[in-house]
């Protein structure tokens, strides 16, 4: 009487997570929108999403996504920090553990100018209450607005640089870090010399289509 089910030729597995998903405003301004992307998440395995929130939005969260009429993975979200958050970390510490939130963003190279004693007091404030910091490192085309084309090599050199910058506070501070969009081999041997002495993860592009290939 057991139900089985054949699997030949199939991938088994528990639930996929999608860390590159921004679904938040779905649901606040196009519910249509939000119904076609959940169709296509739940048909594709997708059982868990993560988003990043400006601090400004965290209150709307459990209105927002508490709706009744729509399954919905589970979901949970990174803190966005910006400079609000920035002022003063300790005060908005009640409303982080009131949504279960343990995890911060930056989009590294900065997008406001944060100055640099805030920006340590946010790091301090990391490694006092064992927060997660990811860095989402950007490229120099990503916020270039001149249309000349940038060479490899300077965009590459850009990121090595602003990886390396980043281990260094990584290392004085001791927080827990995650760099994502790690691209280069040369990124590699940081990482593993940072992790020698602190708790780091990372997100490893890989730069070959997985599909249809015999080997990679």
């Amino acid at each position: 009487e057991t139900p089985v089910i054949d699997a030949g030729g199939k991938y088994i597995l528990p639930g996929i997570i999608d860390v590159n998903r921004s679904f938040y405003h779905h649901f606040c301004y196009d519910q249509q929108r939000l119904l076609r992307l959940l169709k296509s998440q739940i048909i594709s395995g997708t059982t868990f999403w993560i988003d990043a929130l400006p601090i400004h939005e965290l209150a709307t969260i459990s209105d927002t996504l508490n709706m009744d009429s729509i399954a919905i993975p589970d979901y949970s979200f990174h803190l966005l920090v910006d400079g609000i958050f920035c002022q003063n970390p300790e005060s908005f510490l009640p409303l982080l553990c009131t949504h279960g939130i343990t995890s911060m963003v930056f989009h590294w190279p900065l997008q406001e100018n944060i100055p640099e004693n805030r920006l340590n007091h946010v790091f301090e404030f990391a490694k006092q209450h064992n927060f997660l910091v990811l860095f989402d490192l950007q490229f120099l085309h990503q916020y270039d607005n001149s249309d000349n084309d940038i060479a490899s090599d300077t965009v590459m050199g850009y990121h090595l640089d602003q990886l390396q910058a980043l281990a260094q506070m990584v290392e004085m501070f001791r927080f827990k870090a995650c760099f994502l969009n790690v691209h280069f081999v040369e990124e590699l041997s940081i990482l593993k010399k940072l992790r020698t002495n602190c708790e780091i993860f990372a997100e490893l592009e890989l730069s070959v289509t997985l599909g249809g290939k015999d080997a990679f």
